[in-house]
């Protein structure tokens, strides 16, 4: 699958979806900001400011030029809660909050315009990451592409697209780095048998167990286009 990590965020078909597409030396603050309802971009070396519908916590970034600040979890007063050091790493990053006000998945981008998707809960005054998402899409990745059984187990990239309506589930993609299954020495065109595909699936945010019937095979041969069917219907972003 050498085409997806280009041509999914482009015909994802909406205008400014939730994916996270800037890259990691961009520092233009008008790259920022609201995106939709409960989205908001962050972007390296700029102030932002992502607000949980319920308004009671917020995610914060604090203006910098050099060294970073540490990301916050915030209360509704502006009180510091929590740190966030995973977020803390001067990538550009999206936040999305659940319907569940203390949920929210971010797009955590690693480079070469690829994210990666990460699941937060706010519980007892601590954001704690639930890494099942990762977990068990690398284990469908690796059924489907067995090549990948060889790769550093770091491998899951991809974007979160939407929750369900009980902020319980995330509709979600895979992919990798194009080459992954291919060795140190290998260079060239990627072999047949060293090529991996694309899904589309709907995962349990806290467990991140793949719900039955939702993995769908991304085809190298078509536009990779958000599924279009009734069980991914409550998971489609929407702008407002």
């Amino acid at each position: 699958m050498r085409l997806v990590a280009v041509l999914l965020p482009l015909l994802i078909g909406w205008s400014g979806s939730a994916f996270a597409q800037v890259g990691a030396l961009q520092t233009d603050c008008k790259l920022g900001g609201p995106i939709g309802k409960t989205g908001f971009q962050f972007v390296a070396t700029c102030p932002g400011r992502a607000t949980s519908p319920n308004k009671r916590f917020a995610i914060v970034q604090h203006a910098y030029t050099e060294v970073q600040l540490p990301i916050e979890l915030q209360d509704a007063r502006g009180r510091v809660l929590a740190k966030i050091p995973r977020l803390t790493d001067d990538m550009p990053f999206a936040v999305f909050w659940s319907p569940r006000p203390n949920w929210f998945f971010v797009n955590h981008h690693v480079g070469s315009f690829m994210d990666r998707p990460e699941v937060y809960e706010i519980k007892a005054g601590h954001v704690l990451q639930h890494q099942g998402i990762t977990r068990e899409g690398r284990r469908q990745a690796i059924r489907i592409s067995p090549c990948l059984r060889k790769v550093d187990p770091d491998f899951v990239m991809g974007d979160a697209i939407g929750w369900s309506h009980d902020g319980k589930r995330i509709a979600w993609y895979f992919e990798t780095n194009t080459d992954a299954c291919m060795g140190p020495q290998e260079t060239g065109p990627v072999p047949f048998k060293e090529q991996w595909k694309a899904f589309w699936m709907i995962s349990d945010a806290a467990t991140g167990a793949i719900m039955p019937g939702s993995i769908r095979i991304i085809p190298e041969d078509k536009a990779a286009y958000f599924p279009s069917d009734k069980l991914y219907a409550e998971y489609r972003f929407r702008r407002h």
